[in-house]
């Protein structure tokens, strides 16, 4: 098990309806996000990327194209048959591997913004917060079930 899988306070979509099946993502360290299988659990390989490289997948996860998401550092590609492979830059060849239904209920999630953490805080900025310790927010805290939408 990985230190960081340990520590981490994992979520997944409130649109999984508790599967175990899932896309996880938490909030690391230093303002970084993690995303891991949650088939796999702790023995899941961890991608990581910046909050400012994260929020830019999930703009473009939030555009819908239907057929993958991409960004300068981050991948979600269709890879057909109902196969989808996510993956970052610096972890290449690296990818965690998704079927349709766990796509569609991140993909709900991320629509509903339940992915969406906070840009970390500098130290003293008169904002009560040092770093990115608040976790998530939005609706996403909530941790309502919905159907997934399809």
């Amino acid at each position: 098990m990985s230190r960081l899988s340990e520590s981490a306070a994992w979520r997944k979509s409130t649109f999984c309806n508790g599967a175990s099946a899932c896309v996880e993502v938490a909030p690391l360290a230093d303002g970084m996000v993690g995303v891991r299988d949650s088939k796999l659990g702790d023995a899941s390989p961890v991608l990581v990327a910046t909050a400012a490289e994260w929020e830019m997948f999930l703009a473009a996860a939030k555009a819908d194209t239907g057929c993958c998401v991409l960004t300068d550092r981050i991948r979600l590609d269709h890879c057909g048959d109902g196969c989808w492979l996510l993956s970052t830059a610096d972890a290449w060849p690296t990818a965690l591997e998704f079927d349709d239904g766990e796509v569609r209920a991140f993909l709900a999630g991320v629509r509903e913004g339940r992915f969406d953490y906070p840009a970390p805080r500098e130290a003293g900025d008169g904002s009560g917060v040092d770093g990115d310790s608040r976790g998530p927010v939005g609706p996403y805290a909530a941790q309502e079930s919905s159907p997934v939408s399809q």
